[in-house]
């Protein structure tokens, strides 16, 4: 059997093209996120990232040398005015303010050798295990007219009575807690209140160190 020759053909390769070329891909294929860009008649593509100086262009689409590199220095401007934000203008204010929220229908959890029933729940950090806290107590009972005492202790060393130990985790600054001790987790005096005694606490957090 013979082989057929190979023949040539005279009609010159196309060339490549320059400037501004649309991607024959439908408009469905296109993503609004990324632009592609050609340097001059070279096939290899770079991509950009979120267009917002060239909101004409689409992915697949080549643009000319110069519209390339103006829009490579638009991008690198606006990073680097993001990173310098983020450093200084981006932090969260150290001194925020502490707000409460009265909780509707309270109801009481209880535990071994205690309860709590949350009154308020605060908008700040929020007591865990290792926590250094400052926290207010005043006898429940009092009401209005008692006095609170101020106590500061960290939670899990068992400084402080169990009961008020245990009781406050989870509390966040400016939240508040009625807790009830039994004599068995009122194993350490807890300021001027009684020890060994079943006691009932109004408990604030009032910051988490």
């Amino acid at each position: 059997v013979k082989a057929s020759p190979i023949t040539r053909s005279n009609k010159p390769l196309p060339s490549p093209s320059k400037g501004l070329l649309k991607n024959p891909a439908s408009p469905a294929s296109r993503s609004p996120k990324t632009v592609r860009i050609v340097e001059g008649a070279d096939d290899e593509f770079h991509e950009l990232g979120k267009r917002k100086h060239e909101p004409d262009l689409h992915l697949g689409d080549t643009i000319a040398p110069k519209r390339a590199k103006s829009l490579l220095s638009n991008e690198n401007q606006d990073k680097k005015h993001q990173d310098n934000s983020s450093k200084h203008g981006q932090e969260k204010p150290k001194n925020q303010q502490i707000t409460s929220v009265p909780v509707l229908k309270p109801k009481p959890r209880n535990f071994p050798g205690f309860s709590y029933t949350d009154v308020a729940i605060g908008s700040g950090k929020q007591a865990q295990p290792g926590s250094k806290v400052t926290v207010k107590v005043k006898d429940h009972s009092t009401g209005k007219k008692g006095t609170y005492e101020s106590l500061t202790f960290m939670v899990g060393l068992r400084d402080v009575a169990t009961g008020l130990d245990k009781g406050v985790v989870g509390i966040r600054e400016g939240g508040s807690r009625v807790l009830q001790l039994e004599p068995s987790t009122n194993d350490v005096k807890i300021g001027s209140f009684p020890k060994d005694e079943a006691v009932s606490l109004d408990v604030v957090l009032e910051k988490v160190i």
